[in-house]
């Protein structure tokens, strides 16, 4: 990953995001924290200036808490996360209001670790707060989905998440989404290097040398 703060926000056409929930039902549930990182897929930079907004879950009355989900952010190691997030969330609609401002008008790739969970929350809750929803459905990334099938496509051994080092808190937003961009672009680079190099290429200088084979 490459941290690069000279670019037009327009370079950056993809979005990583996670999110973190009061359940797993997108239409009812609360969503309490939002963080979004810019990236080039092809370059593997990525503008550090990441996005991140806490929402008050008692300013969305129509949406509830999953009791189960409540009883698994209790965790000793979770329950410093959710209080920290609660801590500092702001009105819900103008959490979302921000998020839009910040994503701005070009279209733009939306990547979620699972878009069925991510995308469908986002695009509830856009459509709750009375916001255009600013992605389109055939311009969101599976980020598993797509990293299973890069390494099948390949031949090359499926690359698992975790088996990459975590830096940070898991279930903070900010740090997930960094693991899931970290781990798409880790995935991309160990997949380009399985491919095999083309046959007879000349090394760029004196024209007379072949890096694979040669007459």
């Amino acid at each position: 990953m490459i941290p690069l703060t000279n670019k037009h926000p327009a370079y950056f056409q993809h979005i990583m995001c996670d999110i973190e929930t009061t359940g797993v039902k997108p239409d009812r549930n609360h969503v309490i924290q939002i963080c979004a990182v810019r990236f080039n897929l092809k370059t593997g930079e990525y503008d550090p200036n990441l996005f991140e907004v806490c929402l008050n879950p008692n300013t969305a009355s129509w949406r509830n808490q999953d009791p189960s989900t409540m009883t698994w952010w209790q965790d000793p190691e979770r329950q410093p996360i959710y209080d920290s997030i609660i801590e500092k969330s702001l009105d819900s609609k103008i959490a979302i209001q921000a998020f839009a401002h910040w994503l701005g008008k070009e279209r733009l790739v939306f990547w979620g670790n699972r878009n069925g969970f991510d995308y469908m929350f986002l695009q509830s809750y856009f459509a709750d707060c009375g916001v255009p929803f600013p992605f389109k459905f055939w311009d969101s990334k599976d980020l598993l989905s797509y990293t299973e099938g890069l390494c099948n496509g390949a031949n090359v051994p499926f690359i698992k998440k975790n088996s990459l080092e975590f830096i940070g808190q898991k279930h903070n937003a900010i740090d997930d989404t960094l693991h899931q961009l970290k781990y798409l672009l880790h995935v991309e680079a160990e997949v380009k290097a399985s491919r095999p190099k083309p046959f007879g290429v000349f090394n760029v200088g004196d024209g007379s040398e072949f890096v694979n084979g040669g007459a």
